[in-house]
């Protein structure tokens, strides 16, 4: 569904501006945009479940928008920065692994019940308020890490199956380290982005190495 690795051609070939090639057509894939929509906040305890309904509400026909993982950790540095409430109570704060968010354009009702199906602890349907600023967040994860003074940002893609492999493994990387490894990503398309919290140099690469393994 994408990719990280390699040339970025599109990026080449537009900045080049005509002088490496001329782009003479452009196909286009459209669909009509809902007159409204929503955010969904949902907890999961396990990557198995998070995985599960990934691939569920891909194949399902709801076809998302957006649809964002989020760990526990994560979501608590950037609500932290941006001051930003989202009405979690404690108890379900505290036995989640992490949340997957859901823009979705279509029908709410149905997507809260398939959620709570597939093993959510609880559906959240955000205000405005608060789901334009958390989607903003999540896009700025990268500079909380920074600020944090993450030791390391990774920049994954893998198949969207094998997410809940490589979040588990990255779980047993960082305890076996006694290091700190958090994440969010766009897991619609298996992009995942790893904030490494090791300040020990020889633990560091060692971690590195972990991961690119995974």
């Amino acid at each position: 569904m994408k990719t990280s690795t390699g040339y970025d051609l599109t990026q080449l070939i537009v900045g080049s501006e005509g002088t490496l090639a001329l782009v003479t057509e452009a196909t286009l894939r459209l669909k009509p945009r809902a007159g409204h929509g929503a955010t969904v906040l949902a907890p999961f305890a396990t990557a198995e479940e998070i995985a599960r309904a990934v691939q569920h509400l891909l194949t399902g026909g709801l076809d998302p928008p957006a649809l964002e993982y989020v760990d526990t950790l994560t979501t608590a540095a950037m609500t932290a920065q941006q001051d930003l409430g989202l009405g979690i109570p404690q108890h379900v704060r505290t036995t989640a692994l992490g949340y997957l968010v859901v823009v979705l354009e279509a029908d709410v009702e149905t997507l809260g019940g398939q959620l709570l199906d597939l093993g959510a602890a609880d559906v959240y349907v955000l205000p405005t308020a608060a789901a334009r600023p958390l989607i903003e967040a999540r896009e700025r994860a990268f500079w909380a890490a920074k600020s944090a003074c993450a030791d390391e940002i990774m920049d994954i893609v893998v198949p969207r199956a094998s997410l809940p492999r490589l979040l588990a493994e990255a779980d047993v990387i960082a305890r076996d380290s006694a290091s700190i490894v958090t994440g969010c990503g766009r897991a619609g398309d298996g992009n995942v982005h790893l904030a490494v919290f090791q300040p020990d140099e020889k633990l560091w690469d060692k971690v590195l190495r972990s991961l690119f393994r995974a």
